[in-house]
């Protein structure tokens, strides 16, 4: 019975070719669509679960608590989980992690024999790193690799970069800076996955920074942070229980000035890549959001897909009509029917499953290039892909197949013999129109999200900063080698015509700076404002083109300028109350070890450092210590290649022994948003398919219900009617459920859209011409599809047209 039910299914296919053709056709996109969407799903989801003991590791965060507020952040002070593991019972083992580059870039200069590399992806690391973390070892055992100062761990990569096909166990490499460290590579570890949260190039022993000089107690003190700690919790430890005692640790043992910066939380290991988007990350992570939109544009537009299936086999039924009442007189139970029509909606699946994954195949390598992801396509090793899919075919074959099923198997033989069908065929009328309704409602958002997302974008690259960033060139000064000849460089770079301003900096708009603590007569006492410190040359502010809206800039003529004096933004001036003539007033700040008085010189506007989903920072400009990371520098922008030709010549005069690394702060700047533009591009490619599936299936109803009235067209050319009569004669109704899917879909896109564009503290406002283009888009896209049968059945001879019913 059902192999006669399969035979009969695959001959009613081949018979309906067209309709057959468009629904695997918009099948196929649909299920190859949600393929790569699960793909990336399953990738996102799937961080940092390599790891063994994943549900059992938790970071450490901490929040800064201030006068008016406070935020969180990723990192500790490094004896806090010394102590965890040492006092706290349900905590078996911790590692720490600490950049060991300079600047908020990290980078590093490491040299072998005579070769220079500047590297940023370096850390140093507990011995007990690999042994929490399951990255995998090729060389060296876990427990010793690091276990000694002056030890090194290189990926395979970095060591092919370093020594080619030598054996690099035992070679030396060292790391510049204030000192020159010779570390000795003890392991070699396989590269690490795209999927993990912390990316490493080269480890270097923890344990070396004992043996720096100036800095042997810096692991063994509450006076600092930075640390990246993780604790290993034992089986069955309940992490809301080693936070409270971790809370007791910081307020037994720190200092009472620190308490402030001591408030640790645990964060699970599995949950950081998508739920921890703190400053200071190790690297940018991903956002659950951007998950949940993924899955609801996957679900979609399997369901844009199932409804053409539904829509376009109602609207043959009257077409199948004789079918269905021939084989009812033949004694056909309505139940045989049901199993009947659900077959072909089984076998559509099917087939269109098994083409799918062609389409996967060659659109994954475009989709992994926007979202910079690694994405497989291994179908029969991942199990749950594969059950996935299944349910999906079963979602298809029944769910879509059933309404054409019951609606079809339901005709009464006697009215369907007698030719009485209409009543049948208007039941389904109302139920096809509200499912093409909901297929165009659903690409009207997704069309209008891709816009929206795409003007957010554009705003936030073109919005005024308070600073000029265009042709302004960014240095890496990343070992400070520069700084004692900085004024001298300068000097050599302003001979060149093309140069107009140099100035320097420990940090760069976009990027972290160092928090201050900072104090005025106006604060009550015990109270203190935190500050965005930006250490900077006395140049800086006229090389970025910052004005100064209120008392003067810095004055290298002025001798205390160097120690004593302090520019603030406006918000500075307010968060310290000094908003009643600022410039004279005395403030104090705590500069390492040491509180220093200085005078406010000048204010600027709120300038936009911080990447533009965060709020404007009160922030102080002053050179408060001898370190300069980046070298600015602003050129004309008439002869690029020639400026940085120029540029590198005098960096490998002053810096021979060190790489020129170059950067355009504009583009470092829009670079700080291209999670919002490849999810913004994502959308716009996958509102496109759900389109294409729609029109796809408004071509084929159209189709059926023009050849339906193909005798009154005819009937209509003989009396002299025009082909743009006949459009707009049968593109009424069309037109009607293209309003109405405009009038559902403009709310449900406002509110999640007022709700995404809230994510940032600076956003565009939503553009309801946006809305009216999308619609006049989309009523033409759905015009044209109607328009094309319409023009094939004009150019048919009347004759025959009054032949055809």
């Amino acid at each position: 019975m059902l192999l006669n039910s399969f035979k009969i299914a695959f001959r009613n296919l081949f018979r309906y070719k067209t309709y057959t053709l468009i629904n695997i056709a918009g099948l196929t996109v649909g299920i190859g669509s949600f393929i790569i969407i699960f793909l990336f799903v399953q990738y996102e989801l799937g961080f940092d679960r390599q790891h063994q003991n994943y549900h059992n590791i938790y970071r450490i965060h901490n929040t800064l608590n201030l006068t008016e507020g406070g935020y969180t952040y990723p990192t500790c002070t490094s004896i806090l989980p010394v102590k965890a593991a040492a006092e706290v019972p349900g905590v078996e083992q911790y590692v720490r992690l600490l950049k060991a580059g300079i600047g908020f870039d990290n980078q590093a200069v490491i040299k072998i024999d005579k070769k220079s590399f500047k590297e940023s992806k370096i850390f140093f690391a507990d011995s007990t790193l690999f042994e929490i973390f399951s990255f995998k070892l090729l060389d060296g055992a876990p427990e010793k690799v690091l276990a000694w100062p002056n030890t090194v761990v290189l990926t395979k990569s970095t060591a092919y970069k370093y020594f080619g096909d030598e054996n690099p166990i035992g070679k030396v490499i060292t790391l510049t800076g204030r000192q020159e460290l010779d570390f000795k590579v003890t392991g070699i570890a396989e590269d690490v996955p795209s999927d993990s949260h912390i990316h490493f190039d080269i480890l270097l022993s923890m344990s070396t920074i004992r043996n720096i000089e100036g800095v042997e107690n810096f692991l063994n003190t509450w006076e600092n942070d930075g640390f990246y700690s993780y604790l290993l919790l034992k089986a069955g430890a309940n992490p809301n229980e080693v936070d409270k005692v971790l809370e007791h640790l910081c307020l037994t043992y720190g200092p009472e000035e620190r308490l402030k910066f001591l408030n640790p939380d645990l964060f699970p290991l599995k949950k950081i890549h998508l739920y921890s988007n703190l400053r200071n990350e190790i690297e940018p992570n991903g956002n659950i959001q951007q998950i949940y939109i993924f899955i609801i544009i996957a679900i979609f537009i399997i369901i844009i897909a199932s409804i053409n299936y539904i829509n376009l086999s109602t609207s043959i039924a009257a077409r199948r009509s004789l079918e269905v009442g021939i084989r009812k007189v033949f004694g056909a139970a309505r139940g045989q029917l049901i199993r009947q029509y659900l077959s072909e909606s089984l076998i559509l699946a099917v087939i269109s499953a098994i083409l799918a994954p062609v389409m996967v195949e060659i659109f994954l390598p475009y989709f992994n290039q926007i979202t910079n992801r690694e994405l497989h396509f291994v179908f029969f090793e991942n199990l749950p892909l594969i059950l996935t899919l299944a349910g999906i075919i079963l979602f298809i074959g029944i769910l879509s197949g059933s309404y054409p099923a019951f609606v079809l198997s339901s005709f009464r033989p006697v009215e369907v013999l007698k030719g009485h069908f209409e009543k049948g065929k208007n039941i389904s009328e109302p139920f096809r129109k509200t499912l093409v309704i909901f297929q165009f409602a659903i690409s009207i958002i997704l069309i209008i999200g891709a816009w929206t997302i795409y003007q957010q974008i554009i705003y936030l690259n073109n919005k005024p900063l308070g600073f000029q960033k265009e042709n302004l060139v960014i240095i890496r000064n990343s070992n400070n080698t520069l700084t004692p000849k900085l004024e001298v460089f300068k000097t050599g770079l302003l001979q060149n015509p093309a140069i107009q301003h140099v100035g320097a900096s420990f940090s760069v708009p976009g990027g972290l700076r160092p928090i201050i603590l900072a104090y005025s007569d106006q604060i009550p006492d015990g109270e203190a404002m935190n500050l965005a410190g930006i250490n900077i040359d006395f140049d800086y502010l006229k090389t970025l083109g910052i004005k100064i809206i209120e008392g003067r800039n810095f004055d290298p003529l002025m001798k205390t300028d160097s120690n004593h004096a302090v520019i603030l933004n406006k918000r500075g001036v307010m968060e310290l109350r000094i908003e009643d003539n600022p410039v004279g007033q005395t403030i104090e700040m705590i500069l390492g070890n040491d509180t220093v008085r200085k005078k406010v010189i000048g204010i600027v506007e709120d300038i936009n450092f911080e990447p533009l989903y965060r709020p404007t920072e009160g922030a102080f400009f002053a050179p408060f210590f001898p370190f300069y990371t980046y070298i600015f520098v602003r050129i004309d922008g008439k002869n690029k290649r020639e400026t940085l030709a120029f540029l590198e010549d005098k960096w490998a005069e002053f810096v021979p022994s060190e790489p020129f690394e170059y950067s355009f702060l504009k583009d470092d700047l829009n670079s700080l948003y291209r999670q919002e533009e490849k999810l913004g591009r994502i959308i716009l490619y996958l509102s496109v398919l759900a389109i294409f599936i729609a029109v796809l299936g408004l071509y084929g109803l159209s189709s059926y219900a023009i050849i339906q009235r193909s005798r009154e067209i005819g009937i209509r050319k003989v009396l002299g009617a025009s082909v743009s009569n006949i459009l707009f004669l049968f593109s009424g109704k069309y037109l009607r459920m293209i309003m109405i899917a405009n009038v559902i879909a403009w709310p449900v896109a406002y509110l999640a859209l007022d709700n995404w564009l809230n994510n940032f503290i600076f956003h565009t406002r939503i553009n309801f011409t946006v809305f009216l283009i999308t619609a006049l888009l989309v009523t033409l896209l759905a015009l044209l599809t109607v328009l094309m049968k319409i023009i094939q059945l004009t150019r048919i001879n009347p004759v025959a047209s009054l032949k055809h019913e």
